[in-house]
């Protein structure tokens, strides 16, 4: 199976400028991104679909390939599915080839690393899934628990059935991670998403999918991946294999 392996990564940011080359543990946010696709030995190119010639530069110094830049699906409006696709369609065109499979990594989830992707991988070609994403659970947070609340900090509970619960009886909840994203490359330009028919999880654990959107969770990302964090969840049971979900 010829699989291409892409981080997308969009020279503007709102919120923090230039985010994904942010030193994050030493390293530019993308590269940990792009080293774990590499680690991970299931694709026979990893490109960094970026805007940005700073970006393609320090994706290139890291072992990527970056010869391009992304010419559309490049603003804050577009979905990942669509610039993607995008990466997708440049790279059979730039280099005349033809892939069975698409591996779409998101440079905000630097904890994610390439056992997980791997294992994402295998899954994926044993299962014949059309597409398959990585999801987390709440981690701590009780999310059945959750309240949206008015400017008097009255709340309205989502699930208000779910009150009496004891937090062990009520079942885990999953979100959707940016972690990985894989699909058929055929299935994926039939749908136009990752989120097609047949579309399935993957779970990880939470903190392999904490995603970067400010500067707190930098700070959070930068700490932990200074002090070894894959080893201090080893030491506590959550090493970089698969989570195991739950009903």
């Amino acid at each position: 199976m010829r699989t291409l392996g892409v981080v997308i990564a969009r020279g503007g940011s709102s919120r923090i400028p230039k985010k994904n080359i942010h030193l994050v543990g030493g390293k530019p946010l993308l590269a940990w991104s792009v080293e774990a696709a590499l680690a991970s030995g299931v694709c026979q190119r990893v490109l960094v679909s970026t805007d940005d010639h700073e970006m393609a530069k320090i994706a290139i110094a890291h072992g990527a390939e970056a010869p391009f830049l992304r010419d559309a699906a490049n603003d804050d409006r577009a979905t990942a599915s669509e610039a993607g696709m995008t990466a997708l369609s440049q790279a059979q065109a730039y280099w005349g080839e033809s892939y069975d499979a698409l591996v779409l990594l998101m440079p905000t989830c630097p904890l994610r690393t390439g056992n997980l992707i791997r294992a994402q991988f295998e899954a994926f070609q044993q299962g014949k899934i059309p597409f398959l994403m990585s999801c987390a659970d709440f981690g701590p947070t009780k999310p059945w628990w959750a309240f949206k609340m008015d400017k008097l900090n009255q709340p309205r509970y989502l699930h208000p059935e779910a009150m009496t619960n004891r937090s062990q009886e009520l079942p885990k909840l999953y979100a959707p991670s940016g972690a990985t994203w894989i699909a058929s490359v055929s299935a994926l330009r039939a749908a136009g998403t990752f989120y097609g028919a047949g579309h399935r999880f993957f779970p990880i654990y939470w903190v392999h999918a904490i995603d970067i959107d400010e500067l707190s969770d930098i700070r959070l990302c930068d700490w932990l991946l200074r002090n070894n964090v894959q080893s201090l969840l080893q030491a506590v049971g959550h090493g970089d294999e698969p989570a195991k979900a739950t009903e």
